[in-house]
C-alpha cells in the first residue's frame, strides 16, 4: 500500500508515492541514486503538485546547490489556495530544513499560507506550529503572534503544542 492510500490527488499517485518515498530518504540522509536525482530533476520541471513535492525533496536533501530552482517551486507553491492535504503537508516539513535566513525572502507568503492552513485544518498542525516557533526566534513578530493566539486555541493539541514552545523561551 502506498503512502497516497485513501488521500484524494490531482497528480500521478505513481510518481507523487516515489517522490513521498525519496522525501522519506532524504529525511533519513539516506543518499540519492542518480535515477533518483533524475526523477527528482525531471518533476521540478512540472507546474504542478508533482513539481512541488519533487522542490520538497531538494529541501529536505539539502541538495540545492544542485537542484537552485527547488526553492522557487516550493515559494510558489505557497500562492497556491488549496493545495491537496499531502502537498500542504510536505511543504510544511520541506521548509523545517531551510534555513531561517532563506525563509525571511517570503515571509509574507509563508504566513498567508500558514493563515490559510489554520482556518484549513486539514493537516496535523505541529509542523506549522514549529514553523512558526522557528520564525518567532529569528525575530518574526507576526509568527510570534500567531503562535501566542495558537496559545489559546480551543484545539487542545494546538494549545498544548504553541505553549510549549512559546514556554521553551521563544518571547
Amino acid at each position: 500500500m502506498g503512502l497516497l492510500s485513501g488521500m484524494s490527488f490531482r497528480s500521478d499517485p505513481p510518481i507523487a508515492n516515489r517522490l513521498l518515498h525519496l522525501k522519506a530518504k532524504a529525511a533519513k540522509a539516506v543518499p540519492w541514486t542518480a535515477q533518483d536525482r533524475a526523477t527528482v530533476r525531471s518533476c521540478l520541471e512540472k507546474d504542478d503538485d508533482i513539481g512541488v513535492l519533487a522542490g520538497c525533496c531538494v529541501l529536505v536533501s539539502g541538495r540545492t546547490g544542485e537542484f537552485p530552482s527547488a526553492i522557487e517551486v516550493v515559494r510558489r507553491a505557497l500562492q497556491n489556495k488549496h493545495p491537496p492535504p499531502y502537498v500542504e503537508l510536505s511543504i510544511y516539513e520541506a521548509l523545517l530544513y531551510v534555513e531561517a535566513e532563506q525563509l525571511k525572502s517570503f515571509v509574507d507568503g509563508l504566513l498567508s499560507f500558514i493563515g490559510q492552513s489554520l482556518s484549513r485544518r486539514v493537516i496535523n498542525l505541529d509542523n506549522t506550529t514549529f514553523l512558526l516557533g522557528r520564525m518567532a526566534r529569528c525575530g518574526e513578530a507576526r509568527a510570534l503572534a500567531v503562535l501566542r493566539a495558537l496559545a489559546q486555541d480551543t484545539d487542545t493539541e494546538v494549545r498544548e503544542s504553541a505553549s510549549r514552545l512559546l514556554n521553551a523561551g521563544i518571547a
